[in-house]
């Protein structure tokens, strides 16, 4: 029995040895931990503030079980981020006093304060040693340089940061599996370098806030108090500078901005100018605006700041701005779109800007560029091709609950608008469907003094109407082998009024053709002539399809009002008129004018169509010889009111083409012939 005692007592002390040789290991090895990771943690802090800046920590402590290093009470002072104004040179204004009493006074300068930031507390997990960022704060040739972790986390609390009247705070800023990607061989040296090849697994800031406040001063008047609120900024995946190769001219930095990643979310947007701005000699502007978005699944190529963003949504906008003479709301219930590529609309606007925009950065000027300047910019930025199509993808788009309300006397909006496709820049979707409700509320009582909201009121009284409905229905298809373009349904309402609806069917749209449009600027409209397959285009049909409400009676009793004579002799004005206007050369005339004369008497429907019976071709013009009566006659043209049957329009004794025409055909005869070659090439 007493050696079972003494076996134990044994067995006790050493574990007893062991674990106070354990615990005092671990302290060491803590201590040792805590020391390398926080020599690390300053090695990184001098490199990043400067020898011209400071920083300070009040503690810090490692985590064995964690790996993570915590710093407490971290401030930085960045004095030169904004530096306060030179004095002035004593002795050389003392020199140089007789001229300088010739020259106005300075304008006073606001005096600045440095840049001071502070984090409550830093965390970084898994983070570097010394040596390794040693290593690579000694590189500036980043070429074939392989993976690197960074840190697996790295976590900042409670940030602050104040520069003159600007603060900026939010909660905690969250970055997780920080590292540096494999580099090519063409990886840019420098900071660039370092940009491309930085990748991070996730970044959120949560409860962001900015504000300024801003006195009014004799070099600067305006008066500036405002606050930017954002509940949550998060990025996931992240990728820049891709198609970034230097970082000299605006276009770069405009290009660093089309970065690359899985999603992209913002929430709880919140813009308030409280005090408004104001400016010396002028009414007080006050303006809040108020949002919430969310961006999910954004991939953007990277490449020329190219960009896919593959699903869009935006929910609960708002805006208000007033002042004490006019007050303007507009809410958006929410924007959502898919499938939206624009990386070929903005690489060639870059491509058209970039020269201006580097001169302007180069002078420090402004550009001031005139309508036919514009013109010939975006001439080059869009197609022929967008005559027909879209210049960018997109597979489909909602708009919901848009409102705009004018000094509660005029609104406008739109309830629901949906595009489906899928759309291709450049081409004909093979199939799509729009749909778009829009309304108008026009003034129910006049303010003379304010000449909009007269003028308006003015319009609905008169009209005798002060709220409009409109609907716009499109059902499109194409078939961009054979070329057969054709309306479905086009449908444009106004609810009370009137409606219409088109027929259309074109052959020609083929996708080679269409292809060909597309390379050519839109600036060089002219070269359409040269494009192969343009003599076969055409068209099928043609009709306009219009049914009166009550658009037909309010117009000609506002033209009645405006002429000063009664609502029926208008009507025989208008029939009078019209009949000096009839062709001459028509065999039917009676028919058309009894026909327009049933609408005018009764104004229902009306429908004014081309109804040929084969397609009707550039082609089919020159196969007629330029005769204007065959012409006229193959278009069928036809005019039909009230559901009476339809009238074709017969025409005779059209004038002749001449000589010279007939030198316009062996020119044309010429350019089919070329035309077909092109097209066997193709």
């Amino acid at each position: 029995m007493g050696s079972d005692s003494k076996s134990s007592g044994k067995i006790f002390l050493i574990l007893g040895v062991v674990l106070i040789v354990l615990v005092g290991g671990g302290f060491f090895l803590r201590g040792r931990l805590a020391d390398e990771a926080y020599r690390t943690f300053e090695t990184l802090m001098n490199k990043l503030v400067g020898p011209n800046n400071q920083w300070e920590a009040a503690a810090h402590d490692f985590s064995i079980f964690a790996r993570s290093l915590t710093v407490n009470q971290l401030k930085i002072t960045l004095k030169d981020v904004i530096p306060s104004p030179k004095p002035t040179d004593q002795s050389d204004a003392d020199d140089d006093a007789d001229a300088d009493a010739a020259k106005p006074e300075p304008t006073p300068k606001r005096p600045r304060q440095p840049l001071i930031v502070t984090v409550d507390q830093v965390r970084i997990k898994n983070g570097l040693s010394l040596e390794s960022l040693n290593n690579l704060l000694a590189l500036n040739d980043w070429r074939s340089q392989g993976e690197k972790a960074l840190a697996e986390e790295l976590e900042l609390t409670n940030i602050k940061s104040k520069a003159d009247e600007a603060t900026f705070t939010t909660d905690s800023l969250l970055v997780t599996d920080l590292k540096l990607a494999a580099a090519s061989d063409k990886q840019p040296a420098g900071a660039l370098g370092f940009v491309k090849s930085a990748r991070l697994g996730q970044l959120t800031i949560n409860k962001i806030v900015l504000s300024a406040i801003t006195d009014p001063i004799e070099s600067d008047p305006n008066k500036i108090d405002g606050t930017l609120k954002i509940e949550k900024f998060a990025v996931v995946n992240p990728i820049l500078a891709e198609g970034v190769e230097s970082l000299t001219t605006p276009i770069d930095f405009i290009k660093l901005a089309g970065f690359t990643c899985q999603s992209f979310q913002i929430s709880g947007v919140e813009f308030d100018l409280q005090d408004g701005i104001k400016v010396p000699d002028s009414n007080d502007i006050k303006m809040t605006m108020k949002m919430v978005m969310k961006l999910e699944d954004i991939l953007e190529t990277g490449v020329e700041a190219k960009g896919v963003v593959e699903k869009f949504s935006l929910k609960n906008a708002s805006f208000h701005y007033s002042e004490p003479a006019l007050k303007l709301d507009a809410r958006l219930g929410s924007v959502d779109f898919s499938g939206f590529d624009y990386s070929r609309l903005l690489d060639r606007f870059l491509t058209a800007f970039e020269p201006i925009m580097n001169e302007a950065f180069l002078t420090g000027s402004t550009p001031d560029l005139n309508y036919s300047q514009l013109s010939e910019l975006y001439g080059s930025i869009y197609t022929l091709a967008n005559l027909f199509s879209l210049p960018y993808d997109i597979n489909e788009a909602l708009v919901t609950d848009f409102y705009v309300n004018y000094n509660d006397e005029f609104a406008f909006g739109s309830h629901k608008s949906s595009l489906k496709g899928p759309y291709k820049a450049g081409r004909l979707p093979a199939k799509s469907l729009s749909e778009l409700d829009f309304y108008v509320h026009l003034p129910k009582v006049d303010k003379p003094q304010d000449k909009v909201i007269h003028n308006l009121y003015q319009f609905g009284q008169d009209f005798g109407q002060t709220d409009f409905l409109f609907t716009i229905v499109s059902d499109l298809e194409s078939d961009p082998k054979t070329g057969v373009f054709t309306i479905k349904k086009h449908h444009l309402a106004v609810q009370d009024l009137f409606s219409l609806d088109i027929d259309m069917g074109m052959v020609g749209l083929t996708e080679a053709f269409v292809a060909k449009l597309d390379d050519i600027p839109a600036k060089d409209s002219f070269a359409i002539m040269t494009v192969p397959g343009l003599y076969n285009l055409g068209f099928t049909e043609l009709a306009f399809n219009y049914q009166d409400h009550s658009l037909f009676q309010k117009a000609v009793g506002l033209a009645a009002k405006n002429d000063q004579i009664p609502y029926d002799q208008e009507i025989e004005k208008i029939r009078s008129k019209l009949d000096n206007e009839y062709p001459k050369n028509l065999t039917n005339q009676e028919a058309l004018a009894k026909a327009v004369n049933l609408f005018l008497d009764n104004p229902q429907k009306v429908s004014l169509g081309i109804a040929p019976d084969k397609p009707f071709t550039i082609n089919t013009v020159q196969e007629l010889k330029l005769d204007a009566t065959a012409v006229l006659n193959v278009l069928k043209i036809f005019l039909t009111a009230n559901n009476e049957p339809p009238v074709v329009l017969n025409f005779k004794d059209l004038p002749k083409p001449t000589d010279s025409d007939d030198d316009d055909d062996e020119d044309y005869d010429e350019l089919i012939e070329e035309d077909l070659l092109l097209e066997e090439e193709d």
